[in-house]
C-alpha cells in the first residue's frame, strides 16, 4: 500500500499509469523530462513511507538496491517502467504484456530509450 501511494505520486499527474479494466494488473510509468526536483521529492517520500513498515536492516538493503540501480539509469532521455504489477491468480495470461506492449511501441516508434529493473530472469522476455 505505501509503495503504490508514493509510486502513483510520481506516475498517476504525468498521464501514464495503465491497470487492466478488471484490476488484474497494472504498470506505473514515469515518462522522460519530470524535472529532478520532483523526482528528488517523491524519493524522499517514498523513504518516508518505506521507514515506516520496514526494518532498519530491510531499509539498508532497499536504500543499497536503489543506489545501485540508479547508477545503472539510462543518461538519455528515457521512459522508465517503474513498476509492473500482476495479481498472482492472474499471472500468465498476458495481462502485464497487454499493459507495457502498448508504451514499449510507442517509444520504439519515436527512438526514446526506455528503462527497467528486472528481477525474474523468467520475465526478460517479456520487455524485449
Amino acid at each position: 500500500m505505501w509503495l503504490r501511494r508514493a509510486l502513483a505520486k510520481r506516475t498517476f499527474p504525468h498521464g501514464e499509469t495503465y491497470m487492466t479494466v478488471g484490476g488484474e494488473a497494472a504498470a506505473l510509468w514515469i515518462p522522460p523530462g519530470i524535472p529532478a526536483g520532483n523526482r528528488l521529492l517523491a524519493e524522499a517520500e517514498l523513504w518516508t513511507s518505506l521507514v515506516k513498515v520496514a526494518s532498519p536492516l530491510r531499509t539498508a538493503r532497499v536504500r543499497r538496491a536503489i543506489s545501485q540501480i540508479q547508477q545503472s539509469e539510462p543518461r538519455e532521455r528515457h521512459m522508465e517502467l517503474r513498476i509492473v504489477g500482476v495479481a498472482p491468480s492472474s499471472q500468465g495470461h498476458g495481462f502485464a504484456a497487454s499493459l507495457i506492449r502498448p508504451v514499449l511501441n510507442r517509444c520504439d516508434a519515436s527512438d526514446l530509450a526506455v528503462g527497467l529493473l528486472c528481477t525474474k530472469r523468467q520475465n526478460i522476455a517479456l520487455y524485449e
